[in-house]
């Protein structure tokens, strides 16, 4: 897999920056910037051959919403696993609140991604909240969810 940077402009500002990189068993993930309805194919695309675990780091994530949630999930669903390292209160707090944390979180640690490497797991069942989450943004659209909430 090669090193890999998407990036979504609007006026002379990136709205989100997507850098992925390869390591020994997956990739690491850097975002920065907002990751929403706008901006979550990006992302979508960007993982789109991304496989085994993925380290993203979520410490420049300014906002964060279902429809980037639900990319997440997605990925999710096809690599070994996905954890998100130095979340801000935002991106934790959305997480949090859909009930997704145990799936994304696994401690807080401060390491750089190449100084703490993670097993490679097998495959996982899906948490209800994630099941439910899944289904209503797939059914009526990532925006539909955020307003009936």
């Amino acid at each position: 897999m090669s090193d890999e940077v998407a990036e979504l402009t609007a006026s002379a500002s990136p709205i989100l920056r997507i850098d992925v990189s390869p390591s020994g068993s997956g990739a690491n993930v850097v975002l920065a910037g907002e990751l929403d309805l706008a901006t979550a194919p990006q992302l979508e695309a960007a993982l789109g051959t991304v496989w085994g675990v993925l380290e993203i780091d979520c410490g420049a994530l300014t906002f964060l919403d279902a429809a980037g949630v639900a990319v997440l999930l997605r990925v999710s669903r096809r690599t070994a696993s996905i954890h998100l390292r130095r979340p801000s209160a935002m991106a934790r707090k959305t997480i949090t609140i859909l009930g997704l944390d145990s799936l994304f979180f696994d401690g807080d640690d401060p390491r750089p991604l190449a100084a703490a490497p993670r097993a490679q797991v097998g495959p996982r069942t899906s948490t209800p909240a994630e099941a439910g989450f899944l289904a209503a943004t797939s059914d009526h659209g990532a925006g539909a969810a955020v307003r009936a909430a």
